[in-house]
């Protein structure tokens, strides 16, 4: 039986204490059994570095540095941050960053609305760059509904077609929709509605959790009424109020953010114009300094074509792709250069037969066509190498015997006709 690594092994040792009354031999051996040493792990040689922990750079500069920092960037960026730590959350939501979300506006191409009084400067952020559902959070596009999710400015949310369909109702199906509603007619005057298409018919709607948190504020007040809590009617009144200006200003502000976004629309597509023109004239310009040709090096940018700028590290990372793309295009104009020389070769051929007193477009005789694309001395001259044209000059001689040609050609077609048709 064969031991393992770990097991113990049998090995025979010459007993040197051994009894000389024994009735052994001196020469024999004692079986003994001993554990096979285990072998040690080779130590590694090189030394283990412990990892620097990353500092965030808003921990450690002063607040102000921050904020200067903070400014350049654009809405969209400071959003993501805010997602990104739970630090960063808490900072860029204070009111102290106030001013940051405001620079950071002015950073927008062509400017922004003003922020309106009845939402924060974050919310306002989000609903004009965010490029998500404001209902199920699935992303989507940002300018408008044929890039993205369609923006109802008069309830200030974005939402995808999935969420308008089963997230929003109409006034008459409030009470239907959500019974324990008694009053409906108050919750619709104090929320605001969006023209909605559902079905191919436009409709004003209502978000349903909007409707159930109007209903609970509503039913919380009417009971400090019913309570007889002091100035619980005056609360309820100055409650009242307020959803109804603030419904009003969300209507007329409607109008305003609707133009600008349209605008908005415009100028990011100009800009993404220009960033991509100059994109193409940058990487024109590379491979036309390399010696690549013009058609070469355009056909080469179309699947790099974007608004980035590019980089010399960019250029790095698709040089290789870029030669690849060169070539091909290279080969494929040198191949369509050719045909048309060659084309414009038979041309100059063409015009010399029709000119010629001998008629060779009779019955089943070989065209003209044929002629250029089939008598051999004709293709020899037509065919050769090279990129210069040719002249009537370049094919003296090679009409010699052509009658002959069109003969046995006329002679093939007539065959050809009788055997198809039968006759003899």
């Amino acid at each position: 039986m064969v031991g393992t690594r770990n097991s113990k092994v049998v090995s025979y040792k010459e007993s040197s204490d051994l009894d000389s009354d024994s009735d052994s031999p001196q020469d024999s051996t004692d079986l003994e059994y001993e554990d096979r040493p285990k072998k040690k792990a080779k130590l590694s040689r090189t030394k283990k570095t412990t990892a620097r922990p990353c500092i965030p750079f808003w921990t450690i500069l002063p607040l102000d540095v921050v904020h200067e920092i903070l400014r350049w960037l654009q809405p969209i960026d400071l959003l993501q941050l805010a997602r990104s730590t739970k630090t960063l959350r808490s900072h860029l939501m204070n009111r102290a960053s106030l001013s940051v979300w405001k620079a950071a506006r002015g950073n927008v191409i062509g400017g922004t609305p003003e922020c309106p009084e009845y939402m924060s400067e974050p919310a306002f952020a989000r609903l004009l760059f965010a490029n998500e559902c404001f209902v199920c959070g699935k992303l989507g596009g940002s300018l408008g509904p044929r890039q993205g999710w369609r923006i109802y400015w008069t309830i200030q949310m974005r939402c995808c077609p999935n969420c308008v369909f089963n997230s929003f109702i109409t006034r008459r199906f409030i009470h239907e929709h959500i019974p324990e509603i008694e009053n409906t007619e108050l919750v619709a005057e104090l929320l605001p509605s969006a023209y909605m298409k559902r079905h191919k018919r436009w409709t004003s709607r209502y978000y349903v959790s909007a409707i159930q948190e109007m209903a609970t504020a509503i039913e919380d007040h009417e009971n400090l009424i019913l309570a007889r809590v002091s100035g619980a009617e005056e609360a309820f009144e100055a409650f009242k109020n307020t959803h109804r200006t603030k419904v009003t200003a969300m209507s007329t502000d409607a109008h305003r953010f609707d133009m600008w976004h349209g605008k908005y629309g415009r100028l990011v597509r100009n800009r993404k114009r220009e960033l991509e023109a100059q994109r193409e004239e940058v990487f024109v310009a590379k491979l036309i300094a390399e010696g690549n040709h013009p058609d070469d090096a355009a056909a080469a940018y179309r699947p790099f074509i974007t608004g980035e700028q590019l980089t010399e590290d960019g250029w790095a990372d698709i040089r290789p792709r870029v030669q690849r793309l060169v070539n091909r295009s290279k080969k494929e104009r040198l191949k369509r250069e050719r045909e048309s020389l060659l084309d414009r070769r038979r041309a100059v051929v063409i015009d010399i037969l029709r000119r010629r007193p001998v008629n060779i477009n009779i019955n089943y005789s070989p065209s003209p066509e044929d002629v250029a694309y089939g008598f051999e001395p004709i293709t020899l001259v037509v065919e050769r190498e090279g990129d210069e044209e040719v002249t009537e000059e370049d094919f003296e001689g090679a009409f010699e015997g052509i009658e002959e040609w069109v003969k046995e050609r006329k002679t093939e077609r007539e065959e050809a006709r009788n055997r198809f048709f039968g006759w003899n």
